[in-house]
């Protein structure tokens, strides 16, 4: 009807409008000038039907009408322009149901729509899109919204029901790909984050359906063959179907296209350094395949090049002329070098805890020196390594002076106090809890606040039915404003774990001084003092535990040099950590025990192959007495077995014992190890283990009673959960071989929060 009336209109000119009116369709009153406020169209204008047009948009975009229209009449003096509306009925009441998962208030805010507004089945569909979305976010592919509106013709109101079926949160029962030809299935699933629903889920959390999960490995899997040379290569929008429960299935079009090679490979835009130094880094070969990765490398490296030596915003741009034909694609680098920059002053910003000192000791770039963009970099990362910053960014400013620059470093703080309590189970500890309060950015001498000054403590306490530990922990990482840590300690330990003869109790304190020799290489000179206390020993217990009963004072100094190369703290697949320590006590010390230990450790970790790596581990130790002294005490005496070490033997119970078969310790002792790890998801693996070692009665020997090479050694399976703050060790280890102490048992299963150095 709109369009015929305004095709007429359009054959006559300067027709005049000789009235507009507004009508209700139905029987409904109407507040009439509430709708004559949108529309422009006056009497005694000249009717055009642009204006009308707006004027029909302007009713629509109110939301105020489920229904506009436009109709002309003839009129006397001109043409009398009738718009009819319906209008919306205002909810009278909301009402939702089967809103579990978000519960009715959120859902209300994501409908938002609430009492006294406009509302027809139009609007209702609108506005349940967002609900659904975010649904579909909380990861609930199946919700189905609907909705019922009841209206009271006479008041124009409506009695609005939403109706929420949510279904069950999507896991995903199966991913496969079609038209992979390059890439077998499991190797581009390893490369994925969304994860299929297994057995061990439960504990992980993992194949729950994530959208952005899987959007991320698209991109993935397209950079897997990106970096194959496959350039062409095309993925299309998952498909995703229902395969029953809650289960959903997965499939990723994928078109490869053809394999490329590196042609020519041409260097432009070098005028500042010789070019065949430039060229030399790029190391991209004619013939190779045309790795979109390496080129990304290359480009990298040239970019640093130039960073290093100052030039800042030096830029490369890679251009890849490849021919489907051939199969070839040339490579041209084209570099916008920058220009010659200095340093003028650095600039720390958002910083309103942390002092400025604290952060400007970590800087590897100084006033005055070049713009070294490596070091920026670097200086970013060790900022970011602190743990006090949740965002770290540095930036620049031209100066007054040509050719300086002042560098910004904005950092954004977070909490760093932590509170945490906890329980645990392990078999050697038995049931366990913890109560531990810590500061990651202490001032010792920031009253009130504490706060800011770079140093860390922390106060623990630990319950349980085999101990209880009080410790207290003060870390300086920069003592005397030098790259030296002090580190001061004080504890309680009340151990009865490692005996059933006696209970054991240390108290004291240690001091001690860390230099860093290197990026890898640490020295560490360290001073302790306690009393040892064996106790509560048993009516039945041999005359060599029996002789160790009562208090002792030790005072010990010890140093250490460890090497760390490792690519993670806490679960590394490649690099080695080594550990030479000497300590003495006694002698020129004074106090009661006079001994030393000399002790060498050692890890290696070897990545083999689909992220699956091995963990070879060493160690050998030796204790003996000296000068007052002509026995090493029971609590000074090495031990091997439990979760630690020996996983198919009992805690300690590797070495020496006495005639009622419990374990006094030895002076010498050997142990390797050697782990496989096989991710099965990002914190969850499995492992196999083969473990051998003994402890010897003797300083400095490696035989038994009979002068026989005894020795003990296991075999095993394990699982590794790495819950962040909560990881967990399950071993389950068959005794193979086993020394003069040790008669041979069955399996022993072993379970310990933590890691393993």
């Amino acid at each position: 009807m709109v369009g015929c009336f305004l095709a007429a209109v359009s054959l006559s000119s300067a027709v005049p409008v000789e009235d507009v009116r507004v009508e209700s369709s139905g029987n409904r009153e109407m507040d009439i000038e509430s709708v004559l406020a949108y529309i422009s169209v006056q009497p005694g204008d000249e009717f055009t039907h642009q204006a009308v047009t707006q004027d029909l948009k302007n009713l629509k975009n109110s939301n105020r009408f489920s229904l506009v229209d436009v109709v002309r009449e003839n009129g006397r003096d001109g043409i009398i322009v009738k718009f009819v509306v319906t209008e919306k009925p205002r909810i009278r009441r909301l009402r939702i149901s089967g809103a579990e998962h978000f519960g009715n208030r959120k859902v209300r805010n994501n409908l938002e729509l609430q009492v006294g507004d406009y509302v027809d089945d139009a609007t209702l569909g609108m506005k349940c899109k967002k609900v659904i979305e975010e649904y579909h976010k909380a990861l609930y592919p199946f919700v189905k919204v609907t909705w019922s509106i009841e209206v009271d013709e006479n008041a124009n109101l409506a009695d609005v029901v939403l109706m929420i079926k949510e279904g069950s949160r999507a896991v995903v029962g199966r991913i496969d790909f079609e038209g992979n030809t390059l890439f077998k299935p499991s190797e581009l699933k390893k490369n994925m984050q969304q994860r299929v629903r297994r057995w061990y889920s439960w504990m992980t959390g993992s194949g729950v359906y994530d959208p952005d999960l899987l959007a991320g490995d698209l991109n993935s899997i397209r950079v897997l063959y990106l970096d194959k040379g496959y350039l062409d290569v095309r993925l299309g929008d998952p498909i995703v179907t229902d395969m029953g429960g809650e289960k959903i299935g997965i499939t990723i079009p994928i078109r490869e296209g053809r394999p490329y090679q590196v042609g020519r490979v041409t260097l432009e835009g070098v005028t500042l350094f010789p070019e065949d130094l430039v060229f030399a880094l790029i190391q991209v070969t004619p013939g190779a395949a045309a790795s979109v990765g390496d080129m990304k490398a290359a480009s990298t490296r040239i970019q640093q090049y130039y960073g290093r030596r100052g030039y800042i915003e030096t830029r490369v741009r890679v251009d890849r002329q490849a021919d489907p034909a051939t199969g070839i694609a040339d490579v041209i680098f084209t570099v916008k070098e920058g220009h010659l920059a200095y340093i003028r002053s650095i600039n720390i910003s958002g910083n309103t805890r942390t002092k400025d000192k604290v952060i400007r000791r970590e800087l590897a770039v100084y006033p005055g020196e070049v713009m070294n963009e490596v070091k920026i970099q670097t200086s970013e990362r060790r900022l970011q390594n602190l743990g006090y910053f949740s965002f770290v960014n540095s930036t620049y400013e031209s100066t007054s002076r040509s050719g300086y620059y002042d560098l910004t470093f904005d950092v954004e703080e977070k909490r760093t106090g932590q509170f945490m309590v906890g329980a645990g189970f392990s078999s050697i500890d038995q049931l366990i809890g913890f109560v531990e309060v810590g500061q990651g950015n202490f001032d010792l001498f920031g009253w009130p606040r504490f706060t800011g000054g770079g140093q860390k403590i922390k106060l623990r306490a630990t319950f349980g039915t085999e101990r209880q530990d009080y410790e207290f922990s003060f870390v300086e990482p920069w003592f005397l404003d030098r790259k030296l840590s002090l580190g001061f300690d004080l504890f309680r330990n009340d151990s009865r774990y490692f005996s059933d003869d006696y209970e054991q109790r240390n108290t004291g304190g240690s001091l001690s001084l860390t230099k860093p020799l290197t990026s890898f290489d640490r020295l560490t000179l360290s001073y302790s003092l306690q009393q040892i206390r064996v106790y509560n020993v048993d009516d039945a217990a041999s005359e060599e535990i029996k002789k160790e009963e009562g208090s002792t004072l030790q005072s010990m100094v010890g140093v250490s040099l460890l090497h760390d190369t490792r690519d993670s703290v806490f679960v590394a697949t490649r690099g080695n950590r080594t550990k030479l320590a000497a300590e003495v006590a006694g002698g020129p010390l004074g106090a009661d025990v006079d001994m030393y230990r000399l002790t060498s450790k050692t890890t290696q970790h070897i990545p083999v192959w689909f992220d699956h790596f091995i963990s070879l581990r060493g160690e050998l130790s030796v204790v003996d007495a000296y000068g007052q002294s002509d026995e090493v005490r029971i609590f000074d005496r090495l031990y091997l077995g439990g979760p630690r070490s020996l996983r198919g033997f009992k805690y300690r119970h590797v070495g020496p014992v006495d005639e009622n078969e419990e374990p006094i310790g030895g002076k010498t002792m050997a142990f390797g190890s050697v782990d496989y790890d096989i991710p099965i998801w990002s914190k969850f693996r499995l492992a196999a283990f083969y473990d051998v070692g003994m402890v010897y009665a003797d300083s400095y020997s490696l035989q038994g009673q009979d002068n026989t090479g005894d020795y003990n050694s296991d075999v095993g399976v394990g699982v590794r959960i790495d819950i962040p703050g909560f990881p967990l060790r399950l071993d389950y280890a068959w005794p193979m071989e086993t020394g003069e102490y040790n008669d041979r048992s069955s399996g022993r299963f072993s379970f310990l929060i933590g890691y393993v150095l």
